[in-house]
C-alpha cells in the first residue's frame, strides 16, 4: 500500500506532525486509518497538503480551504 506514518508525512510537507493532527481533527484531512494505533496517509496526502499550502498563501482561511477541497452546497 506505501502508506506513510505521521512523521513522514510532516516530513515530506515541512509541517508539523501536530498541524496534521490538527487538519484531521477539523476535517481538512479525512480521518486516516489507523495501523496498531498509528495514522497510515495514502500518498493523496501529499496532494492535498500542497493545496492546503497554496490556499493559505493566497489567503484563504482554514475554514474557506475547508470549503474549497468539500465543495459547495447546491
Amino acid at each position: 500500500m506505501n502508506a506513510l506514518s505521521i512523521g513522514e508525512v510532516a516530513k515530506r510537507s515541512e509541517l508539523h506532525a501536530s498541524t496534521i493532527r490538527y487538519y484531521e481533527k477539523i476535517g481538512i484531512l479525512e480521518r486516516t486509518e489507523r495501523v496498531n494505533g498509528q495514522r497510515r496517509f495514502s500518498r493523496d496526502v501529499m496532494d492535498i497538503l500542497e493545496m492546503i499550502r497554496f490556499a493559505k498563501m493566497a489567503g484563504f482561511t482554514l475554514k474557506e480551504i475547508n470549503i474549497l477541497l468539500e465543495g459547495f452546497s447546491a
